[in-house]
């Protein structure tokens, strides 16, 4: 594959393979539809269990951003892994906009 030479913005040069970055929906393996995120045209095998976030958020402010954190946390772990590489949130930002990683 094609590496490409990108400037970053403390002016130190990078050379990484970019990855397409896009959400979209699929059917599970039950057949319900869902949101997922693609990186490179694979689907990443993370979620969210809705109902514990729900219960964090019933739990008061302080539970709920906690919960927050760790969910960031953990997201930005799992697609590092998954790309090989540490990923920061604004890294995951600029993917949405510009649909590369």
């Amino acid at each position: 594959m094609e590496k490409n030479n990108n400037k970053i913005e403390d002016n130190k040069e990078i050379t990484e393979e970019k990855k397409s970055f896009e959400v979209r929906m699929y059917k599970d393996e039950k057949g319900v539809l869902k949101q997922g995120l693609y990186i490179g045209g694979e689907l990443l095998d993370w979620s969210i269990d809705v109902y514990d976030l729900m219960e964090a958020k019933r739990m008061g402010p302080k539970y709920a951003k906690e919960i927050e954190i760790d969910i960031i946390r953990h997201f930005l772990q799992s697609a590092s892994n998954f790309l090989g590489r540490k990923l920061s949130v604004d890294d995951i930002n600029n993917a949405k906009k510009n649909g590369y990683i």
